[in-house]
C-alpha cells in the first residue's frame, strides 16, 4: 500500500488509519458493452462534464489493465462533452493520452487547445478561462498541464517509484515545422538526462551522475551501466528504463499494489 510506503520513508506509522481497507473499496465504473469508463455510476453518454476525469485513468494514473482501445473510447466519449469553460489542464491530459495510443493529429489539436485560448500577453501568462474571459490569473494548473504535455507527452518521460522510462516517439507532425522536442537537464536520482525526439530519431544522453544507474531497452538484453555522455538511440515505440542499482529508499519496500506500478 502506497501510504505504508510513504509512512516508512517519513518515519510515521499510519497503520491505524485503515488506508488499505479504504483503498480496497475504491472501484472504477466500466461499461463492458460500450467499452469505456463511466465518469460516475449512472453516467449517461453526452452528459456535459467540467474537466478531464475518467481519461486520467490512462495518464497520469497509468492504470495497468487499461487497453489502448478502451482509452481511445474514453477519449471519444469525453472529448466532445468536456465543456470549453473548463480548465486548460483537460486538453493537456487528452494530448498525452492520444500520444500514448498513437494519435498524433488528435494529440496536436488538444495540445494547441491547452494553451492558445488561455495565455495572455505580453508575458504569455495562463488564465483560468478561455478568451475573452479571464478567471484566475497566472493559473498554474493550466501551465502545469502544458508542461506535462511537453515532458510526459512529446518528450516521452514516465516516472515510477522504482524507475524512469522514456518512450521513443518519432514525432511525424514535427516534419511540417522542422523542429525537435528536446528536454535537457531532467533530474532523476541525481542524474541529469537529456532526451531529444524528432521525426527521424529518438535519443537519450546522461550528462551527470551522482550514483550508479543502469539502463535497459526491453529487448531481452540485460541492463547495463549508464555511461556519461553516451548517446543511447531509441527505436520507434521502444521504451528505455533507467533505474538505480540498489533500492534508493533506505530499506523501505516498494508497494506491490500501486496503480501503474
Amino acid at each position: 500500500m502506497f501510504c505504508s510506503f510513504v509512512s516508512c520513508i517519513c518515519g510515521d506509522d499510519v497503520r491505524s488509519k485503515n488506508w488499505s481497507e479504504i483503498a480496497s473499496q475504491i472501484k472504477f465504473t466500466y461499461d463492458e458493452v460500450a467499452d469505456f469508463h463511466l465518469q460516475y455510476e449512472g453516467y449517461l453518454p453526452d452528459t456535459i462534464i467540467k474537466q478531464a476525469d475518467a481519461i486520467l485513468l490512462g495518464y497520469p494514473l497509468q492504470y495497468p489493465v487499461m487497453k489502448a482501445y478502451t482509452l481511445w473510447n474514453d477519449l471519444l466519449v469525453y472529448e466532445p462533452v468536456t465543456r470549453p469553460t473548463g480548465p486548460a489542464m483537460s486538453w493537456s491530459m487528452h494530448a498525452i493520452n492520444h500520444l500514448d495510443i498513437g494519435n498524433p493529429r488528435e494529440a496536436a489539436e488538444n495540445f494547441n487547445r491547452s494553451y492558445q485560448p488561455y495565455i495572455r500577453g505580453p508575458f504569455h501568462v495562463w488564465c483560468e478561462l478561455q478568451k475573452p474571459a479571464t478567471g484566475a490569473r497566472n493559473f498554474l494548473t493550466g501551465a502545469g498541464g502544458f508542461l506535462q504535455a511537453v515532458l510526459y507527452g512529446y518528450a516521452g518521460f514516465r516516472v515510477y517509484l522504482d524507475r524512469l522510462q522514456i518512450r521513443g516517439r518519432y514525432l511525424q507532425e514535427l516534419s511540417v515545422v522542422d523542429i525537435a522536442v528536446t528536454a535537457q537537464g531532467v533530474q532523476y536520482l541525481g542524474a541529469l538526462i537529456t532526451v531529444r525526439q524528432t521525426m527521424e530519431k529518438s535519443e537519450i544522453i546522461v550528462t551527470h551522475l551522482d550514483q550508479a544507474l543502469v539502463i535497459e531497452f526491453g529487448d531481452g538484453n540485460v541492463a547495463t551501466d549508464v555511461v556519461l555522455n553516451k548517446v543511447y538511440p531509441l527505436s520507434r515505440g521502444a521504451i528505455a528504463t533507467i533505474r538505480a542499482k540498489s533500492n534508493p529508499y533506505h530499506g523501505c519496500d516498494l508497494p506491490k499494489d500501486v496503480i501503474g506500478y
